[in-house]
């Protein structure tokens, strides 16, 4: 085979392997992402908002579909993460995670502040992103996760107590911008209750975020801890 073959070959092997990581990246993910599962944002103004980005425009914003300003807030390529400000309340975050196989599963998170932050989770894997079952993806959680189980007993606190007093939760999902794999459940009922209330319960807490590592191919939950 010839010297100019063997350029040629080669080329086609780098530029197909740099597109196929492409196509799985957290990029591929925000961009192709079927418009109903983010309907601020059209597939075009998605792009728009990386391209204004990549060419060193100062606002990357766009107007979104209902007629207010969408902010690209951060995209860091090698961390494979991204988040957007839909709104003055309303945010979005994305990031990749390594299946087994080498395919990626997306988490795609939303949450909406009010002050109290509240929002869901969503999972989607390879390069169709088919969506995954969330009950498969992440362990269930519980009230119970964040709080200690001796300092309840010590308390006389019963499940159904704490149940009762936490029957609406306001949860929402941390993506990180880093490479820790990890995702953060944040339990944000303190600014729900009373601060009288919060500050009895608070005492009996492990903390108000629950970690959930990343690990050969499955969510290992941790234990919680307070952010501050």
């Amino acid at each position: 085979m010839g010297k100019k073959k063997i350029f040629i070959s080669l080329f086609i092997y780098i530029a197909t392997f740099f597109l196929s990581a492409n196509a799985q990246g957290v990029e591929y993910f925000f961009i192709t992402l079927p418009n109903k599962y983010l309907m601020q944002l059209s597939n075009s103004q998605r792009q728009l908002m990386i391209t204004n980005m990549r060419e060193g425009k100062k606002d990357s914003s766009v107007v979104n579909n209902y007629g207010g300003k969408s902010s690209l807030v951060a995209f860091n390529e090698q961390n494979e993460y991204i988040q957007v400000k839909l709104s003055s309340q309303g945010n979005f975050a994305a990031k990749k995670f390594m299946m087994p196989d080498s395919s990626a599963l997306f988490a795609m998170s939303f949450w909406l502040c009010s002050p109290a932050c509240d929002g869901e989770i969503a999972f989607f894997k390879g390069k169709s992103l088919t969506e995954v079952n969330g009950k498969e993806a992440l362990p269930q959680i519980k009230i119970s996760d964040f709080f200690d189980k001796d300092s309840l007993s010590a308390n006389e606190v019963t499940s159904n107590e704490l149940e009762n007093t936490f029957d609406a939760n306001f949860i929402h999902y941390e993506l990180l911008n880093d490479n820790s794999n990890t995702i953060l459940v944040c339990f944000d009922n303190e600014t729900y209750l009373s601060k009288d209330t919060f500050k009895r319960w608070k005492k009996m807490m492990k903390g108000d975020r629950l970690p959930f590592t990343w690990m050969n191919g499955r969510f290992v939950k941790g234990e919680a801890y307070f952010s501050k």
